[in-house]
């Protein structure tokens, strides 16, 4: 069976600033969301993170610079960069949600929607 049925939920591309904070108390991390669902966020970082891993995520939407989204959840996969991607980012990681954010999940849509240039 192909990964995307595996997937519970539909995803979508969407580009915000992220900050990851490790339960292990390591400092926060700079990550980029890549796609978002209700139920879990692929991201890119520089910050390395294991399977299993639990973190949470402060999403920075646009307009809501006084208010981060924070969400906890576990690294569920681990994926290969792009050529592209490889010369800054060092993880390709999908989180998966505690429990489904639906709400987050179609506030990161309408922004993508929103402020796309």
């Amino acid at each position: 069976m192909a990964e995307e049925e595996h997937r519970r939920a539909e995803r979508h591309i969407v580009y915000f600033v992220a900050e990851l904070l490790p339960e292990d108390g390591e400092r926060g991390r700079v990550a980029i969301t890549h796609d978002a669902s209700e139920t879990g966020l692929l991201l890119l970082t520089r910050a390395h993170l294991e399977l299993g891993q639990s973190v949470t995520v402060r999403v920075l939407l646009p307009g809501d610079v006084e208010q981060r989204r924070a969400v906890t959840g576990r690294v569920v996969r681990r994926e290969v960069l792009s050529p592209a991607e490889v010369d800054f980012w060092k993880e390709k990681v999908a989180l998966e949600f505690d429990v489904p954010e639906g709400e987050l999940a179609r506030e990161m849509l309408i922004a993508a929607v929103r402020y796309e240039p």
